[in-house]
């Protein structure tokens, strides 16, 4: 259509391009003016007036439905008047989408009007996807310290439930220890055969206290010399 190549041949003079329209499945729905990357899907119709109907097509209309009784044929119908309509479809509620042949003018003589709109709606756009951006940084940026504090609570908890076990531990080993000392000191009045049955048991025993007791075993605490993470640091 020769009316909507002059269009497109204005729009690429000011460095706009014209690319396929298509839908969000990525099917082709026509012509698109393209600035910064935003697309315009162009759509041009017919407009139609609206004239009574006939007896001749009330009549025919009570023939093809019969069951709507209740019903009066349709009064008047619309009809292709000839004159053209340019819409842009992908408009939001609030521009400007459509010009149309009348009183005011034809469509093509409009068409400088129609791509300063354009030109106004990718300015509104360009700042709204400026702001897209910022909220999708902003919005990284606080999944990233959401992490971080999961990682440090994950952190926090493990070195509260590793004191914890290295306290009982501990006290488990003390508790060992008094015991064999005790047990060693009554072994004292036993004879020989039964002192040394015992001292095999207690040497076994001390060396389990050693074993257990975090305290003899200060490489493996965490953040000594080499061993599992540090603690975080805790805010004064």
């Amino acid at each position: 259509m020769v009316l909507v190549h002059t269009l497109f041949r204005l729009a690429e003079t000011r460095g706009y391009e014209i690319v396929a329209a298509e839908d969000s499945w990525g099917v082709f729905r026509g012509v698109a003016i393209a600035i910064r990357g935003h697309r315009y899907a162009v759509k041009i119709s017919e407009l139609t007036s609206s004239i009574p109907t006939s007896e001749t097509e009330r009549e025919r209309w009570r023939k093809d439905h019969p069951w709507r009784t209740d019903e009066d044929p349709p009064p008047r119908k619309s009809v292709a008047n000839g004159r053209l309509k340019l819409t842009f479809p992908t408009f939001i509620e609030g521009d400007r989408s459509s010009w149309s042949e009348g009183p005011r003018g034809s469509l093509e003589s409009k068409f400088i009007r129609v791509l300063d709109e354009l030109e106004a709606r990718a300015a509104r756009d360009d700042v709204r996807d400026l702001e897209r951006a910022r909220q999708e940084r902003e919005r990284q940026r606080l999944v990233r310290e959401r992490e971080e504090h999961e990682r440090l609570e994950r952190i926090e908890e493990g070195n509260r439930k590793r004191l914890s076990a290295e306290v009982q531990a501990w006290r488990r080993a003390e508790e060992i220890r008094d015991y064999i000392a005790a047990l060693r000191k009554r072994a004292i009045s036993l004879s020989e055969i039964e002192r040394a049955r015992i001292e095999g048991w207690c040497d076994w025993a001390e060396q389990l206290a050693s074993d257990v007791d975090p305290l003899q075993n200060i490489e493996a605490i965490p953040g000594l010399n080499g061993g599992d993470e540090n603690p975080p640091k805790r805010d004064p």
